[in-house]
């Protein structure tokens, strides 16, 4: 990844703390989303990667130089991968037991949750509703009190692209605020003809492959910390047999 120092994690919020001049022209959002998600890690223990068979190879290898104690990674489809204990599952209904994960990272994968998945499976899939809520509230639940998830998504105006959920300030509220958490940090990134560092109003009319952008265009990183003193409601509801809705 040309272009930024990435030798700590000190570098890289730095870097990410300005906008940037021509950085990662023809790039996909991923030369934004590795270093500043990979920059929220504090020596964390037990950590899970959501969504890793399908990760790219930059992403993988600066996820496993981390060298993190316990590395769990999960994903709809199985994949072997030396350093990652794998699980295949959905993440909306897990099998790990509460308050599991120190650190749990969701990069550009929530926004796929219950959508059409048919482009990793192979299988045509039903769509279901608020899929990514349900994702987040059971993150919530396998999270530690004082354990944070990092999660980027494609962000601009709304739309609906059927195999992923392109948000806006509405619908990334919703997503946030459906489970107690606390932000702790949040940063948005334009392309055009580049990548730059910007606010949120900036991408209000912002869609999928504008200004050329060979995938996302506008990018939101958000990082959510589980309150110490939270009680784990979801966990009861599970126990309790309700339906989220």
């Amino acid at each position: 990844m040309e272009g930024i120092s990435i030798n700590s994690n000190k570098n890289i919020i730095h870097s990410f703390s300005r906008p940037l001049t021509s950085y990662g022209v023809g790039d996909s959002e991923r030369c934004i989303e590795i270093p500043w998600a990979i920059s929220q890690y504090k020596n964390e223990k037990v950590v899970l990667d959501i969504g890793y068979a399908h990760a790219e190879e930059r992403y993988l290898k600066k996820l496993l130089d981390l060298h993190i104690p316990e590395l769990h990674g999960l994903d709809i489809v199985d994949k072997n991968i030396d350093g990652i204990i794998s699980h295949v599952s959905d993440i909306r209904k897990t099998e790990f037991f509460d308050d599991f994960f120190d650190l749990v990272f969701c990069i550009s994968t929530i926004e796929h949750v219950g959508k059409d998945n048919k482009i990793y499976t192979g299988i045509i899939s039903n769509q279901e509703k608020c899929g990514d809520i349900q994702a987040l509230r059971e993150i919530y639940r396998i999270t530690k009190p004082g354990g944070k998830v990092v999660i980027t998504v494609p962000y601009g105006k709304f739309h609906d692209y059927g195999w992923f959920i392109h948000y806006d300030k509405e619908k990334l509220h919703a997503l946030t605020h459906s489970s107690p958490w606390q932000k702790s940090a949040e940063s948005y990134y334009l392309y055009n003809n580049g990548w730059f560092n910007c606010g949120d109003k900036d991408l209000e009319s912002i869609l999928y492959k504008d200004n050329g952008a060979p995938a996302a265009a506008g990018l939101a990183c958000i990082v959510l910390i589980k309150p110490s003193l939270k009680r784990n409601i979801f966990s009861l509801i599970s126990r309790l047999g309700l339906k989220i809705k």
